[in-house]
């Protein structure tokens, strides 16, 4: 069994959409008050009540077997309430966004063995 740890700093995040093949291998452990995990037909979502400027949004979720991998990227869609969308989708190997470093990574989990 792993954890993963996710953590957004955000103005009035109201969730992120995270993509994942086996939704049921996933349980939300803990997070802000009131945020719930629920599949998605791509993954899971991870979402609640609006969060104060500037408050971060950190959250745990437990994974039941992980696969066998050296790392595990997820893919992140951060939803505002005004509607913007950051995508934290880019992979190591991609060019990073404007070419000055201020690309959206996304989160990879190294896996230890």
């Amino acid at each position: 069994m792993g954890a993963s740890r996710a953590r957004q700093n955000a103005a009035h995040t109201p969730g992120s959409s995270v993509s994942t093949s086996k939704t049921g291998d996933i349980t939300y452990k803990q997070g802000p008050d009131g945020w719930k995990l629920a599949p998605t037909s791509r993954g899971y979502t991870v979402s609640g009540p609006k969060l104060a400027v500037g408050e971060d949004a950190e959250y745990i979720v437990t994974v039941r077997q992980l696969p066998d991998a050296e790392s595990l990227v997820f893919k992140t869609l951060q939803t505002y309430s005004d509607g913007k969308i950051d995508r934290w989708i880019q992979l190591d190997e991609e060019e990073s966004g404007d070419g000055h470093g201020h690309g959206h990574p996304a989160p990879r989990l190294v896996v230890l063995r």
